[in-house]
């Protein structure tokens, strides 16, 4: 570990900033949500060098017990009032359109969640310029 480095937290990043550990580092975005909630004056901002955009995914393995109920599972999470629930709750956003509309102002507007167009453009743009 070099002297720059005070901490490496992936499993609850919010935390070092919450404990006064650290000022600046890397967040997860909905970790940064759930952090702001205890943590007012946390801030998740864009570097200007642009962003890694993220991608969770639900998968089934081929060896899995119960694969039906997996389906089930992953059909609940999708629904359009359950996927609102989670964005709300945890700070991510959800990749269901029709949620979005149920969405409350201050969590569709909270950028560290729902990036502006802008911040898309500005990442898009740095992306093909470098590929």
């Amino acid at each position: 570990m070099t002297s720059s480095v005070r901490t490496f937290n992936s499993d609850a990043p919010r935390m070092p900033f919450l404990e006064g550990e650290v000022d600046i580092g890397m967040i997860w975005n909905g970790e940064a949500v759930m952090g702001k909630d205890v943590l007012e004056s946390l801030e998740y901002v864009y570097p200007e060098e642009g962003i890694i955009v993220w991608l969770d995914s639900f998968v089934i393995p081929k060896n899995a017990k119960n694969p039906d109920a997996a389906h089930k599972f992953i059909s609940f999470v999708l629904r359009p009032e359950i996927a609102a629930l989670i964005s709300t709750d945890i700070g991510y956003a959800t990749p269901v359109l029709p949620a979005r509309e149920l969405l409350d102002d201050a969590v569709a507007n909270n950028r560290a969640s729902y990036p502006a167009a802008a911040d898309m453009v500005m990442i898009y743009t740095r992306v093909i310029a470098t590929a």
